[in-house]
């Protein structure tokens, strides 16, 4: 897993370490998308990349959804935040800017209906979908 609550309870700079090699991993995927034609591995970028954004986004909203089932804190509240924008970042890496952004959005909604339920909040958000079951 990229981003975790393992990850997060890790020292700031073992934190991160873990994260840039992440992002590092992330961008040198990418890179070799540019030449995978020639080297006849598209294909196996292609679904590497798709797998792991699949991995991002369901564990993103994994935390959300744990946060929403036993809610806790302001502090678990802070933490499944840097959950999510750090899977918003390695997202952004893996499968671009609008899945990124959408993924944001979602769990924000989410995350902002816990913490206010009560409250309606015009934002930019309005009319999309909070993560999927969770409202």
């Amino acid at each position: 897993a990229l981003v975790d609550a393992a990850t997060l309870s890790k020292s700031p700079e073992q934190r991160e370490e873990r994260l840039q090699k992440a992002e590092d991993h992330l961008i040198a995927l990418r890179r070799a998308e540019r030449y995978g034609k020639t080297l006849r591995i598209s294909e196996v970028l292609e679904k590497t990349l798709t797998d792991v954004s699949g991995q991002i986004e369901a564990q993103a909203e994994q935390a959300v959804v744990d946060m929403i089932d036993t809610p806790k804190g302001e502090r678990d509240i802070e933490q499944a935040k840097e959950v999510l924008y750090t899977s918003v970042r390695m997202l952004e890496l893996a499968a671009g800017s609008q899945r990124a952004d959408a993924l944001r959005k979602r769990g924000l909604t989410s995350l902002n209906d816990l913490t206010d339920p009560d409250q309606a909040k015009p934002s930019a958000t309005d009319g999309l979908e909070p993560i999927k079951g969770l409202l």
